[in-house]
């Protein structure tokens, strides 16, 4: 893998891990807060996971990003995006039928055997624009 590869994915897995960390304050924050108001907040319910095994083909939908730098060392880069999602198009099969589904990263994960796991959740389709 070259060294520019190892710096792109050490940047994917550091912001994926900032987002979770960022994710699990601001929630903390605010059950703070509810709880000097007084007023309890449910937590939001994680939906059930169903195992499935296949292929997926999944086609990022942007083109050009722009970012705001953060700081550059040696070894890395860390960078800001403004926008809120990097959406997605996927096809998979599941239980026998096809599905197309748009999708936004949500979280990345290096795995010690190598590869990456990731975290998309489900967005809206994307209409077709009308010529």
């Amino acid at each position: 893998m070259a060294q520019h590869d190892r710096d792109i994915a050490g940047l994917i897995e550091e912001v994926a891990a900032l987002r979770r960390e960022i994710s699990l304050l601001r929630s903390g924050i605010e059950r703070l807060k509810a709880e000097q108001s007084g007023i309890p907040t449910p937590l939001k319910p994680r939906s059930p996971r169903k195992r499935v095994q296949g292929d997926i083909e999944f086609i990022a939908d942007f083109d050009v990003i722009e970012a705001s730098a953060i700081d550059l060392s040696e070894g890395g880069i860390c960078f800001e995006i403004e926008d809120e999602e990097m959406p997605y198009e996927m096809r998979f099969t599941v239980d026998g039928r096809e599905r197309k589904k748009r999708a936004q990263l949500v979280w990345v994960e290096r795995r010690d055997e190598g590869g990456y796991r990731l975290g998309l959740e489900f967005v809206p389709p994307k209409p077709h624009p009308e010529f």
